[in-house]
């Protein structure tokens, strides 16, 4: 048999996280303190529908399906429709520390009620007529702009979130630890081993050979999109991962 050094490839999806029993699944972090569920954003309002608590176990492939399902729920991309109203804004703006301490006017309250459902506005405590407004400003700002920050908000959250995870202990029979104990035989031999790993978490390897094709959550550099091959308007085209400052199209050539 040749012993000649190789050039090996191993690629890692979710399930090496998985294996490793890590709580990487989207279900995991969207129960977690860390998911941004009550930013104000259209983009938000929609995962909030489409995935409600107690949800199943849903991967991080299927919130970047859904990026691209509420895209196609937009109408019109160049003046999406806000599920705050006008009407709710302008009283928004009206909003000052003391309506929010000491209640509602009388004339407002359906509005107010309104904003209550929709998470704008939230009771302080159990205190029925104290509110807490936090993002009393953002909510007025165009839609596009807060779904734009809304995925800023969730990569950050999410890199706070993974970074808290720490690995169990682990049986030598699981795949992902065979897998490991492979590679570093293949090192020991002589093999030059170049690893491309999917996921966001940090992976204890040899930098030089290492390939975070979306980020590593240990830089905050993890990208979060859905698919290039959509012809998206201008206006949302921040949801495709080709658009991430991150994202490169050569990362698996090597040399590139």
């Amino acid at each position: 048999m040749d012993n000649k050094p190789r050039n090996i490839v191993v690629i890692l999806g979710n399930g090496f996280d998985l294996d490793l029993g890590l709580k990487t699944s989207y279900k995991d972090f969207w129960e977690s303190k860390f998911c941004p569920k009550h930013y104000p954003a259209p983009l938000i309002n929609h995962l909030n529908q489409q995935w409600p608590d107690n949800l199943e176990a849903v991967k991080w492939y299927d919130l970047e399906n859904e990026l691209l399902n509420y895209y196609n729920s937009i109408e019109d991309p160049y003046n999406p429709r806000d599920y705050i109203t006008d009407k709710e804004k302008d009283y928004l703006k009206q909003l000052t520390p003391y309506l929010l301490k000491y209640g509602v006017p009388s004339d407002k309250v359906d509005i107010a009620n309104s904003l209550l459902e929709k998470g704008v506005i939230r009771y302080r405590g159990d205190t029925l007529c104290t509110y807490d407004c936090p993002f009393q400003e953002e909510a007025q700002m165009p839609p596009i702009e807060r779904d734009k920050k809304a995925l800023s908000i969730i990569k950050e959250r999410l890199c706070d979130y993974l970074k808290t995870l720490s690995k169990p202990e682990q049986s030598a029979n699981s795949c992902a630890s065979y897998l490991m104990s492979a590679i570093n035989r293949c090192k020991e031999k002589g093999h030059i081993v170049d690893l491309f790993t999917f996921n966001y978490t940090d992976v204890k390897f040899n930098k030089r050979y290492i390939h975070y094709m979306h980020g590593n959550c240990a830089d905050g550099n993890i990208i979060i999109g859905t698919r290039d091959d959509v012809n998206m308007a201008s206006t949302y085209d921040f949801l495709q991962k080709g658009m991430d400052e991150y994202f490169s199209y050569c990362i698996c050539i090597k040399g590139c």
